[in-house]
């Protein structure tokens, strides 16, 4: 398209092909979290308390993965380190981490210990590095990161408690909670406190 397609979810989902002037519903289901494909655009991924779904034209329309999560707060992470790896990490009753080798088509559960029961209705983050598909980050009232494609987990010790958001730039972890906001290296080292001014 000419203008940027974009999504945006509350009690359903909407797409807009004018760069937000209007707003098409294409699905009345709800969603916590979508991503796209980042080698394909077309291919997007959704999920919340009717199931995990997936579209192969920009959210035009969708289909039902069995195999994926249900629940209301599951989060997704998409990277270009390997496009074909979707994970989702569902928090709640039955917490518990998802994984697809193949653009989203099929999910398997991950076996792991970790998981998000606390107090993932308030804080809850995850994401995983965008240069190396095996590398995740989770957060709920503590941190934590994966360097095996989520099977162990490690402590994170990078500031105050209560995450609500990752992101990565310039080779930098950025962590959002309910301290402010703090950055580490992604290959590891200590945190860097960027909550004064805030």
């Amino acid at each position: 398209p000419t203008s940027p397609t974009k999504l945006a979810t509350n009690t359903g989902m909407f797409r807009t092909m004018d760069a937000g002037a209007t707003w098409t519903e294409v699905s009345f289901f709800s969603f916590s979290d979508v991503e796209f494909n980042p080698a394909n655009p077309s291919i997007v991924y959704g999920a919340g308390p009717h199931g995990t779904f997936r579209s192969t034209n920009t959210g035009e329309t969708w289909t039902r993965i069995d195999s994926g999560p249900t629940g209301n707060r599951i989060e997704i992470a998409v990277t270009p380190a390997n496009s074909a790896i979707v994970y989702m990490f569902l928090g709640g009753g039955g917490s518990g981490l998802y994984k697809s080798t193949n653009q989203g088509v099929s999910f398997t559960r991950v076996n792991t210990w970790y998981s998000m029961t606390h107090q993932y209705w308030y804080d809850m983050a995850f994401n995983v590095s965008p240069t190396n598909a095996n590398h995740l980050f989770g957060g709920e009232v503590s941190a934590y990161e994966s360097t095996d494609g989520g099977v162990n987990w490690q402590a994170m010790n990078i500031g105050h408690v209560d995450y609500h958001a990752y992101e990565f730039a310039n080779g930098y972890l950025y962590a959002a909670n309910d301290g402010g906001l703090v950055r580490r290296l992604l290959t590891g080292g200590s945190a860097e406190d960027l909550s004064t001014g805030l």
